[in-house]
C-alpha cells in the first residue's frame, strides 16, 4: 500500500511499516 509508505514515514511510532 502506497499510503503505508508515506504515512509510515511521518508516524513511524504509530504505524509500523512492514518494510
Amino acid at each position: 500500500n502506497n499510503n503505508n509508505l508515506h504515512f509510515g514515514a511521518g508516524t513511524r511510532l504509530t504505524v509500523k511499516p512492514s518494510k
